[in-house]
């Protein structure tokens, strides 16, 4: 007679992730980290919209790059299937008073037709100066950075 016993190993639970913050600021165009201290590695990351977000890692350091304002979540999962999810917020680029974002919209120009306001162009795109002439009589100066 012959006796056979079979041993399951007990499912050991994942190691929980800790990370530096569940949630992030970050601007249009810049980037944040945050930095995984707890977890087994290594780890993989992923963006619920990229349109919004993009994420990548190197180690245990992870970097989220802002891309259009708006929100979403970037999701961390370690080699044991911990998953951690950090909330990630873009804000837009912030008008700068030393080159202003312009709406057309509001710009009030009512009363004026395009007759009113005889206007000479002068453009070279080597050099920052722009010059704006109405009449001979009265004129300004405006330089234009293009970038």
């Amino acid at each position: 007679m012959a006796l056979f016993t079979f041993c399951k190993k007990d499912p050991k639970e994942p190691e929980a992730i800790v990370v530096s913050t569940e949630s992030v600021t970050v601007e249009a165009g810049k980037s944040v980290q945050v930095t995984i201290s707890k977890g087994k590695s290594p780890f993989t990351v992923s963006s619920a919209s990229q349109a919004i977000a993009t994420v990548s890692i190197s180690g245990n350091s992870v970097t989220i790059n802002g891309i259009a304002a708006g929100e979403t979540k970037v999701d961390i999962t370690s080699a044991d299937k911990a998953t951690k999810q950090i909330s990630v917020t873009v804000t837009a680029v912030p008008n700068n008073p030393d080159n202003p974002i312009i709406d057309p919209s509001t710009i009030n120009h009512a009363g004026f037709k395009e007759s009113d306001i005889p206007l000479r162009f002068e453009f070279n795109i080597l050099s920052d100066f722009k010059e704006y002439r109405n009449g001979e009589t009265n004129y300004c100066t405006v330089n234009f950075v293009m970038t």
